[in-house]
């Protein structure tokens, strides 16, 4: 092989990326965002990975996309961060998708707590009687991870990150999909049981927001929820 610029061999022992076909390859201004090894866009077959000896012959040459993918040591090592789904109890627990609208999950918990507290049984406690004759209070909630900056991610939740979840049987992270979540930014938490807290959306802490996500996980849209009309719930 042998430098266009000087026309000597190249007499550097080393791997080179170059571009082209037949005999002209150039390494100059290669940019591909397959090249990114947090990207998994394929690399065109114009690529080559090229290793050449110090006498400037070609030791091995092969196409880039036909190279076997490194393992990457980047786990989602961010989080977790608690995000509450929605009230699970025995008088009316609450779930919705992401085709649900703002105004209709606020309706539903709202509908909710107002069942729960309209319930005559007692809230369980030490001395009320057992399930079902008490009433319970529970929640439906999820850790979220996300890969950090380094790794491709980003220091927070943001718009555009991929939400994963922790899989302790198998040690490992898959995405979330659809979601609808409510996250507290400052301190995670859940959504106390109130037969108020659903009133006045608009009077809630600035850290309480609504975060959705597509079917890769992938963070589409985060509302603060004070930020929200409040609905006419019916």
């Amino acid at each position: 092989m042998y430098n266009s610029i000087t026309n000597e061999p190249i007499a550097q022992a080393g791997t080179y990326l170059f571009a082209g076909s037949g005999c002209e390859l150039s390494e100059f201004n290669l940019s591909h965002p397959g090249l990114d090894p947090n990207n998994n866009t394929v690399v065109p077959s114009s690529y080559h990975i090229m290793i050449l000896n110090s006498s400037g012959q070609i030791v091995s040459y092969t196409a880039y996309n036909t190279l076997t993918t490194c393992s990457s040591s980047c786990i989602p090592d961010q989080g977790p961060v608690y995000m509450w789904a929605g009230y699970n109890n025995n008088v009316q627990s609450t779930y919705w998708t992401t085709a649900n609208t703002d105004a209709e999950i606020i309706c539903t918990n709202q509908a909710a707590m107002v069942a729960y507290y309209q319930s005559p049984l007692p809230i369980c406690g030490v001395n009320t009687p057992p399930l079902p004759n008490c009433k319970n209070q529970g929640w439906s909630s999820a850790n979220v991870y996300w890969y950090s900056a380094a790794c491709g991610g980003a220091t927070d939740l943001e718009v555009g990150v991929t939400m994963y979840k922790y899989n302790a049987s198998s040690d490992t992270y898959v995405t979330w999909g659809n979601r609808a979540w409510f996250w507290n930014r400052d301190t995670g938490g859940v959504v106390p049981y109130s037969s108020t807290w659903w009133d006045d959306i608009q009077a809630l802490p600035d850290a309480w927001a609504i975060v959705r996500s597509d079917s890769n996980g992938v963070i589409t849209s985060i509302t603060q929820l004070n930020t929200i009309s409040q609905p006419n719930c019916v």
